[in-house]
Parts: structure tokens; C-alpha cells; sequence
């Protein structure tokens, strides 16, 4: 393996996996986060930190899914970059995937990797503007999601 050259993604959790409105994850996350899992992506889920979190995420039985889960007080720039260089990823395969653009996909943008915009819910308003930079990508569900990886990543999650 070369210096930085592994493909990752830092997921939010909140209205990005999860829908807390409904108490259920969006549809077709569970079956795209295994099919990265099985093609060995790594996959880091950093998510702010809440009552009972990591057991819920044993409850929704896709913490075995992650390479690595951080809950977090505030979600800052630092955090990614020490991702990104523990894990050695190579930016323009490393994505970071959340709903809302004025933080984690602002943080991406900032560090220069891949960026996909779930716009949905809650924060769906939110404009990109100068300052946050515009996301690589946006999606609307988890199928679009899965399109703009599997072009990306140069594989076909079929039985997803």
C-alpha cells in the first residue's frame, strides 16, 4: 500500500444515517454500509456526542460496520485531518457524507476531499455559500448516494 492511498468515508450520523424523526436509518443505508464494509473501505462515523449512542448503534446493528466510531463534542477541522492521515487516505478517494453543509461537508471541502451532500430534512435549506464551498456531490436519497460511489470507486454494489 502506497503512502495515502486508501479510500475512505467519514459519515455523519444524524439525519445522514439515522433519521431521528422516525427512530429508524434511512433506507438502503444498512445494505450500502455492508457491501463498503465487505469491499473494504474504511469507514469512520463521527458523530456528536448523545445520551446512549454507541447503544444505539449496537441496537441498529451497523456499529460492526465501522472501522472506527468517535462521538464527539463539536465536529472540527482537526478531527477530519487526524483521520485522514491515521488512516492514510488519499483525499480524492475520500469522501465525507452529511447532511449538513455549513459543517461536515464544509470540514471536507476545507481538507480537500470528496464530498457528498445528503440534503435532506432538517437542514435541506442550507445554502452553499463562498465561505463553506460547494460539495462534490449532492443526493437526496441512499440510492443516489450508492451511484455516486460506485462511479467513484469503480464498483457495482449489485446485490445492494
Amino acid at each position: 500500500m502506497k503512502a495515502f492511498d486508501m479510500r475512505g468515508i467519514i459519515f455523519d450520523f444524524n439525519r445522514t444515517i439515522f433519521d431521528p424523526e422516525s427512530g429508524a436509518l434511512f433506507d438502503g443505508a444498512r445494505e450500502l454500509l455492508s457491501a463498503l464494509h465487505h469491499e473494504g473501505v474504511a469507514m469512520i462515523l463521527i458523530a456528536k456526542t448523545g445520551e446512549d449512542r454507541q447503544k444505539l448503534l449496537q441496537e441498529l446493528q451497523i456499529d460492526i460496520y465501522f472501522t472506527e466510531v468517535r462521538f464527539l463534542i463539536q465536529k472540527r477541522l482537526e478531527d477530519f485531518r487526524k483521520i485522514v492521515d491515521y488512516y492514510r487516505l488519499n483525499p480524492s478517494k475520500t469522501f465525507v457524507i452529511g447532511d449538513r453543509i455549513n459543517l461536515e461537508i464544509s470540514l471536507g471541502i476545507q481538507l480537500g476531499l470528496q464530498t457528498i451532500w445528503f440534503r435532506n430534512g432538517r437542514f435541506a435549506h442550507e445554502e452553499p455559500d463562498v465561505q463553506n464551498g460547494r460539495p462534490s456531490h449532492t443526493a437526496y436519497n441512499w440510492a443516489e448516494i450508492q451511484s455516486i460511489l460506485e462511479f467513484h470507486y469503480d464498483m457495482s454494489f449489485n446485490n445492494v
